[in-house]
């Protein structure tokens, strides 16, 4: 059971919807996502998280729900504490290169889990992909999750820190799909390999113009990513028919160019 007083619940994190605490238990210490208990939106999102979440099968590289608020209406659910964010990485540095190499194929591996289950995550970044203490990958915050085949994103949901990693069809009103996470995906291994952003704008109407005229290759032939140059092109196409079919043939082809680095 969790101490409700929240003594020993120490803030980590405020989302769009939601707060992350971490609360230390008798055990191991756990992280509890709270709605913000005045929104009614905000339990929605939070219940419809859950039922997300709870109809797949488990996977190592997504999160896992431990427990719920049995109250009604539920208002928060605890998850496994996570300690690392996803930081940016030398890969020029031989230790960085392997644990980003293991760290993308999981990643990748988990969007795979995702898409097979009938679920697009919509809000890949790199904040939204934690590590353990192993640094293996886990894919968390479901809160603008939805399943194969639904309509369009209400983007007005999507957090301020999100913008820049959505595709730009979704800016666009189309429906979103599997390329839709591809394109995230894409965003954030160049954020993770660079530390910014290959534009500039920080408007939604600049972030997709910016989007449907990107120009390649993004990196110099003297970037040490540089040899990844034709896997952004291909994951952050503006066209989601362009894209990589699906997260194996992107972790395939990231695999086969970052074996080119420092061989």
């Amino acid at each position: 059971m969790l101490d409700m007083k929240r003594s020993n619940w120490t803030h980590i994190a405020t989302g769009g919807q939601s707060h992350i605490y971490r609360v230390d238990t008798a055990e191991d210490p756990v992280a509890v996502k709270v709605c913000f208990n005045e929104r009614q939106v905000s339990r929605w999102c939070l219940i419809r998280e859950i039922d997300i979440l709870r109809g797949m099968d488990t996977h190592p590289n997504v999160i896992r729900i431990q427990s719920i608020d049995n109250s009604n209406p539920c208002s928060f659910y605890t998850m496994e504490w996570l300690p690392h964010s996803l930081p940016v990485f030398d890969i020029t540095e031989t230790e960085h290169k392997k644990i980003f190499t293991k760290a993308v194929k999981d990643i990748c591996a988990g969007i795979s889990h995702l898409h097979s289950s009938g679920v697009l995550h919509l809000d890949l970044k790199p904040s939204n992909i934690m590590l353990r203490d192993d640094y293996s990958p886990v894919i968390i915050d479901f809160g603008l999750a939805t399943m194969l085949g639904s309509p369009t994103v209400d983007i007005s949901r999507i957090p301020e820190g999100s913008i820049r990693y959505i595709a730009p069809e979704l800016w666009q009103g189309r429906s979103p799909s599997a390329a839709s996470d591809i394109y995230s995906l894409g965003m954030t291994v160049y954020y993770t390999l660079t530390g910014r952003f290959p534009y500039r704008q920080r408007s939604i109407k600049g972030i997709l113009e910016a989007q449907l005229a990107i120009r390649h290759p993004l990196l110099r032939q003297s970037h040490p990513a540089a040899p990844l140059n034709f896997w952004f092109e291909k994951a952050i196409a503006p066209n989601p028919a362009d894209r990589f079919f699906n997260a194996e043939e992107a972790a395939q082809t990231i695999a086969a160019a970052l074996s080119k680095i420092n061989a």
